[in-house]
C-alpha cells in the first residue's frame, strides 16, 4: 500500500459561523463535516479539484509527473488562501485521524459553550449566524446534581440512557459538563427555585 492509498489528508469547509470573543482565538476553521482523504478523494472534492492545473501552470511539468508529495504540497498551498475551504496534509494517518478527532471535539466543546446572538449580513451579501462565548447555560456534572438534589451517578446513568440530546452534554476527561437548559428539560426546574 502506498502513500497514495492512506488517508493523509484532512479538510472540508470551514465553518460558516462567527465567533466573538478572544475565547475563540485559534478555533479550528472547519466546521463538523471535516474529513479524512486519499490523494484520491482529495482531488474529487470541489474546491480542491482546480489544484492540477493550478500546478501545471506553476510548474514545468504535468500532475502525472510529479512526486507525491510535490501533489500533496500543492494541495496545502492551492487551499491555503481559500477562505470557504481547506486541505491539510499529514505524514501518517494517525497524525491525520487525530487532528481530525481534536477539531471535532473543539467544535462540540465550542457548541455547547456558545450561544446564539444573531444573524448578520456580510460585506458580500451572505448572512452568517454569531455567536458569543456563555458559560451561565453550563455546569459541571457535580453542580448540576448539588442544584437539582441529584445524586451525579443520576446524572450519568441519565446521559448512558440517552435522555440527553446530543449538543446538550460534554465529556471532558472523566466528567461531564451540561446545558443547564438541558437539566430543566429532563428534570423540571432546579431543586433551588421550586423552594
Amino acid at each position: 500500500m502506498g502513500k497514495e492509498d492512506l488517508k493523509l489528508f484532512v479538510g472540508g469547509y470551514y465553518d460558516s459561523r462567527r465567533f466573538e470573543g478572544d475565547f475563540y482565538d485559534g478555533k479550528t476553521p472547519f466546521d463538523k463535516h471535516i474529513d479524512t482523504y486519499t490523494l484520491d478523494e482529495a482531488l474529487a472534492v470541489g474546491f480542491v479539484e482546480p489544484v492540477i492545473e493550478w500546478f501545471e501552470d506553476k510548474h514545468d511539468k504535468s500532475w502525472d509527473e510529479g512526486s507525491f508529495e510535490e501533489k500533496a504540497k500543492a494541495i496545502e498551498e492551492y487551499t491555503y488562501s481559500d477562505d470557504i475551504a481547506g486541505m491539510l496534509y499529514f505524514p501518517t494517518e494517525e497524525e491525520a485521524e487525530k487532528y481530525k478527532q481534536k477539531a471535532l471535539n473543539e467544535l462540540a466543546r465550542l457548541e455547547l459553550m456558545s450561544k446564539y446572538k444573531n444573524t448578520e449580513q456580510e460585506q458580500h451579501g451572505t448572512y452568517k449566524e454569531v455567536y458569543a462565548y456563555s458559560l451561565e447555560d453550563v455546569l459541571s456534572l457535580q453542580e448540576a446534581a448539588d442544584m437539582w438534589g441529584l445524586d451525579d451517578s443520576t446524572l450519568r446513568h441519565g446521559i448512558a440512557r440517552g435522555r440527553f440530546e446530543e449538543g446538550e452534554y460534554r465529556k471532558t476527561g472523566r466528567n461531564y459538563i451540561l446545558k443547564k437548559s438541558a437539566m430543566e428539560r429532563v428534570y423540571g426546574e432546579e431543586k433551588k427555585e421550586r423552594q
